[in-house]
């Protein structure tokens, strides 16, 4: 619980100056390695899919000024 918690709040600190893309990367990577079953493929492949949903969902459809690259 630890680990998920911290890579949420490590989120929220590195949103703005790495941007929407790499921070939402990090985050499930970091929340992936609280698993026993933790695989660094399948976290990766996870992150990508993850980051398109919310690039998609946050900048393009609800348009959130949201930086998606480092700034």
């Amino acid at each position: 619980m630890a680990i998920v918690l911290s890579s949420v709040v490590l989120f929220s600190q590195i949103l703005r100056p790495l941007g929407l893309l790499l921070s939402t990367a990090v985050l499930v990577v970091l929340a992936s390695m609280a698993s026993h079953e933790f695989r660094w493929k399948e976290a990766l492949l996870n992150a990508a899919v993850l980051v398109a949903i919310v690039v998609g969902v946050f900048f393009y459809f609800l348009e959130f000024q949201l930086p998606i690259w480092p700034a």
